[in-house]
């Protein structure tokens, strides 16, 4: 809702003849059909060709399908995906703290097998975080493990924590098909709990903290 209001979006209506990046809105809309109700878009109608928004579902091919699949219709100058995380390390990284990814993975890969066509599932990529500090905004940059796994579990917390800071649902898969097609990727993920047995109720309760959060992204770095 922040972001909408803060670029001033409204869903995407087929009917409108204006376009988006280098194809029309109503051969968009009719490619995007086939996609049914996976996510939603959101455009500036008096500039369609600005900032875009597109709600991703839950997981890592839900995530990976969808932007695929946007990337094949428009050519954005970046990608910024903004999502809620689990701490894996809640003395450094707080409930409420924005993290800037520095670097993602996945954690649930699994494979026996030493072989060079294996390797890239378990790739570590490398994000751009140069030109933002803690000191300039006051969050932390910070390792990302993408697993399709809701982790609320302090023995899975503590095993996660010895590879990375944050842990989610999504971040590899955008990082991943941005990595594989050329597009600046930026990751933002704020802390919504603490990966323990208290994780589903804190995810809850933090959907205020998150707004807010989203906001100051909105108002200082974006």
């Amino acid at each position: 809702e922040a972001i909408i209001k803060h670029f001033n979006l409204s869903p995407y209506k087929t009917s409108s003849l204006k376009n988006i990046g280098n194809v029309s809105r109503i051969e968009l809309g009719s490619n995007f059909s086939k996609l049914g109700d996976k996510f939603r878009i959101f455009v500036n109608d008096y500039d369609p060709c600005g900032s875009m928004l597109a709600i991703l579902r839950v997981g890592k091919i839900n995530a990976a399908q969808a932007l695929t699949y946007l990337l094949s219709f428009i050519h954005p100058t970046q990608i910024i995906n903004i999502g809620m995380c689990g701490s894996l390390k809640k003395d450094i990284f707080k409930i409420g703290d924005i993290v800037r990814i520095s670097q993602v993975f996945q954690h649930d890969v699994y494979i026996p097998i030493e072989h060079v066509e294996f390797d890239y599932l378990l790739d570590k990529i490398k994000l751009e975080t140069s030109k933002i500090s803690k000191e300039e905004y006051g969050f932390n940059h910070g390792i990302l493990a993408t697993g399709d796994s809701f982790i609320d579990d302090e023995l899975s917390c503590n095993e996660l924590s010895k590879i990375a800071d944050v842990v989610d649902m999504e971040g590899y898969s955008v990082a991943k098909v941005c990595n594989d097609f050329k597009h600046q990727c930026y990751i933002y993920k704020i802390v919504s709990d603490n990966s323990d047995n208290s994780s589903a109720d804190d995810f809850k309760t933090s959907i205020d903290i998150y707004n807010e959060k989203i906001k100051f992204l909105l108002n200082n770095v974006f």
